[in-house]
């Protein structure tokens, strides 16, 4: 049988209102049996300095307690009622991708509907490769007929052209591989694995390349990486509140709107090694 601690050795371990503390929690009838003790006890009121019973001191405790438990039910509460409203705006967008019937509108859409459904300041797309349109042969759509695409010598180009945008159909999403912005901003992601990268503007030249005269506005930025095959990019969501998007920020809805975008924007190309 285990020996009970003595007085002295608890003493010697806790300091002596730790003891007693100790000691009444775990002797829950001590008062029943010392009743005119819990009669004689008076608390001093926190705010007035009265003295109060032991019992109107334990109301007051449990009151604050149930208040502070009140709020949390209701910042959760809040909570779910913003991530359901954050699906629904995620499940439109993704219809929207799925009804786009080409990469024009793909991109065009996109961008618009992150911009009203999000209430966002600024949307670019950046996206490198070798991609060509997708044609019916491929599987793809008649609508993809002139889109952007890099010519290869297998289109007709030259292998100096590897990575040049057909000049008849310019798009700013599509650049070169070696772009210093989507590179600068694929390297920052890849010290992350690959998370999105969220938090307050630093490097003004890459929102004034992205953004232009916006780019002065810009306060709060979540750039989401893009890859599907050979393709490479990034998705970068702007905002001119500082505290729309922070480093330790929830993160998934921005990969699931990331790999939709770049879900449907593969549909409509086919890669060229």
């Amino acid at each position: 049988m285990n020996k009970k601690p003595s007085v002295e050795n608890l003493e010697k371990e806790l300091s002596w209102e730790q003891t007693v503390g100790r000691y009444l929690e775990q002797t829950p009838d001590y008062f029943l049996r010392h009743p005119e003790l819990l009669a004689a006890l008076a608390l001093p009121y926190p705010e007035a300095g009265r003295a109060v019973s032991l019992v109107e001191r334990q109301v007051r405790v449990l009151r604050d307690r149930n208040e502070q438990i009140s709020h949390q039910l209701q910042e959760l509460i809040a909570f779910a009622r913003d991530n359901d409203q954050l699906g629904e705006r995620v499940q439109r967008f993704a219809l929207a991708m799925i009804d786009s019937d080409s990469l024009d509108e793909v991109l065009d859409t996109a961008q618009d509907m992150l911009r009203q459904e999000f209430s966002l300041d600024g949307v670019a797309v950046r996206l490198a490769g070798n991609p060509r349109p997708a044609t019916a042969m491929d599987g793809g759509s008649a609508g993809n007929a002139g889109a952007v695409f890099r010519p290869t010598a297998m289109d007709g180009g030259s292998a100096g052209n590897a990575g040049a945008v057909f000049p008849s159909c310019p798009r700013p999403e599509f650049v070169r591989s070696d772009d210093a912005v989507l590179d600068g901003l694929l390297t920052r992601l890849a010290e992350r694995n690959g998370q999105p990268l969220c938090g307050a503007v630093h490097e003004t030249a890459t929102l004034e390349v992205l953004f232009g005269a916006q780019a002065g506005n810009i306060r709060s930025t979540a750039v989401v990486g893009l890859t599907r095959h050979a393709l490479r990019g990034v998705l970068v969501l702007a905002s001119r509140d500082p505290l729309r998007f922070c480093a330790d920020m929830g993160t998934v809805y921005l990969v699931r709107l990331g790999e939709l975008l770049m879900a449907s924007i593969a549909r409509h190309l086919v890669v060229v090694a």
